[in-house]
């Protein structure tokens, strides 16, 4: 371990390979302690475990977020008849710009051809 370790093996991994960019600079601080044998595995594991609890704990926070989302109500019928006038109105804006630039093409090419 102390080889790959000095060698900036597991912090380049960790950094590059799995983007744990925190957890590098975690091995890095390890890596400048000089620690050698069991208390080098010792402190790198409590740093691996340590970080991965804490992603664990984030992840399930981000999934009860999203299952109470999942459970609130639909919105009022007001905002959703908002909701879908907006809608419409965004659908015939597209449509309108789309017939404009069809014409600008055409205008566009039947002016190059009688040049």
């Amino acid at each position: 371990m102390e080889f790959h370790l000095n060698r900036g093996d597991f912090k380049k991994w960790i950094r590059e390979v799995w983007n744990y960019k925190e957890l590098a600079e975690k091995i890095s601080k390890i890596e400048k302690l000089n620690l050698k044998g069991e208390q080098l595995r010792t402190q790198i594991y409590k740093a691996v475990s340590n970080f991965l609890e804490f992603q664990k704990r984030e992840k399930a926070a981000k999934t009860n977020i999203e299952e109470y989302l999942k459970k609130l109500p639909p919105p009022p019928e007001e905002h959703t008849y908002e909701l879908k006038m907006e809608r419409r109105l965004k659908h015939m804006l597209e449509e309108q710009e789309g017939k404009k630039k069809k014409d600008r093409e055409q205008y566009g090419s039947s002016e190059n051809s009688s040049v």
